[in-house]
């Protein structure tokens, strides 16, 4: 075998982590547009359960103040973190800036994509801002894992 086909083939290996960080990635980025994409709200029909759990929450510390957007808000902070978790772990440090930017752009186009064609969705900017936040916690999260790839 010719050294330059030795190369080629070890070009193409991934470490372990960078394949779970692509297959995860994957999953992540299907779920989230299964999620985002629906023409229903992932929480229709659940307002009593949601109310629920939120009275129980605030009877055991959770602030007053924390209602039903601060509820949405921060599921879509974790909804996202994930995406920005497992693109970390894909990548190298010196291109995950690419997710950094690509996570948000994906976001304000699936914000858009609801607010053109899915009626029944609200497209709003703080969805965009919350998922720009878990990605960015997501991707900080891996860099701190894996520093030194």
């Amino acid at each position: 075998m010719s050294r330059s086909s030795t190369a080629d083939r070890n070009s193409f290996h991934l470490a372990v982590h960078q394949w779970v960080g692509l297959f995860g990635f994957a999953l992540s980025a299907l779920a989230m547009l299964i999620i985002t994409l629906r023409p229903e709200r992932v929480d229709d029909g659940m307002m009593p359960q949601i109310l629920h759990f939120l009275a129980a929450a605030h009877a055991h510390g959770l602030p007053g103040w924390f209602g039903y957007r601060d509820l949405e808000f921060t599921a879509n902070v974790a909804m996202v973190m994930p995406l920005g978790f497992f693109a970390g772990l894909a990548l190298s440090p010196g291109h995950r800036w690419i997710p950094a930017i690509g996570l948000p752009l994906l976001s304000a186009g699936v914000e858009l994509t609801q607010l053109l064609a899915l009626p029944e969705r609200v497209a709003s900017v703080s969805d965009v801002v919350a998922n720009s936040l878990g990605a960015w916690l997501g991707l900080a999260v891996a860099a701190a894992l894996f520093r030194h790839n």
